[in-house]
C-alpha cells in the first residue's frame, strides 16, 4: 500500500528527496512525477516507506530508515541535507 500512485500505470509511487524538494517516482515503471517541497506532503504520508541513499548512478547505497512516511522524514531530510538524493519506496 502507497500514499501516492503512478498516473501512467497505477503502481504504488515513492518519494525521490534531495534537500526539501522531493518528485514522484513510480516503483514500477521509474517515471517521474510531479515535484513538490516535502514539506507540503510530509504529514500525508502515512504508508510503510524504506527511505535508501542512492548514489549518483542510481544504485541504492545504504538504508537510513523504514517505517510510517511522517515519522522517518527527520532522517531523511537530515540524509539528503547535504545535496544528497534518498529515495523514500513504498515497502
Amino acid at each position: 500500500m502507497s500514499d501516492l500512485h503512478c498516473r501512467l500505470c497505477h503502481a504504488p509511487a515513492g518519494l525521490l528527496v534531495q534537500w526539501e524538494a522531493c518528485i514522484l517516482r513510480c516503483s514500477e515503471c521509474d517515471a517521474p512525477g510531479p515535484a513538490t517541497l516535502i514539506s507540503l506532503v510530509g504529514d500525508d504520508l502515512c504508508s510503510r516507506y524504506r527511505a535508501v541513499l542512492l548514489s549518483r548512478k542510481s544504485e541504492e547505497l545504504a538504508v537510513i530508515a523504514e517505517g510510517i512516511g511522517s515519522e522517518i522524514l527527520p532522517q531523511v531530510l537530515a540524509a539528503s541535507a547535504g545535496g544528497k538524493f534518498v529515495w523514500m519506496k513504498p515497502l
